[in-house]
């Protein structure tokens, strides 16, 4: 889907304002989520699941990866809700701390 290549690169910035150099911790934690949220929104739940799948699998690590799947759906499902996270960043921000709170996000320390 070269198509969404300029949109998810953008994203990406986007998300990595949030939680850049960070690996791990809740920092990285919402950046998967965010990211994952603005491609959905961008390019449909389905394709972004299908790219951010690929991502972790083709470099899976045995900790981090799982916990970035749970967090990257997280994501999906918060814009197939409530539509694009950066028009809304601050309800998104808070919808995930409270996601956080409720043990719906996975942080590794």
């Amino acid at each position: 889907h070269i198509i969404y290549l300029p949109s998810m690169i953008n994203n990406k910035i986007i998300a990595e304002q949030y939680g850049q150099g960070q690996r791990n911790g809740v920092y990285d934690a919402l950046r998967h989520a965010l990211w994952s949220a603005l491609d959905a929104h961008d390019m449909g739940a389905q394709n972004a699941y299908d790219f951010h799948t690929l991502h972790e699998t083709e470099h899976w690590h045995p900790i981090e990866s799982p916990s970035d799947l749970i967090n990257n759906g997280w994501g999906y499902n918060w814009a197939m809700s409530n539509g694009d996270p950066e028009d809304n960043i601050n309800q998104f921000i808070a919808d995930f701390n409270h996601a956080v709170q409720n043990g719906n996000i996975s942080i590794i320390p």
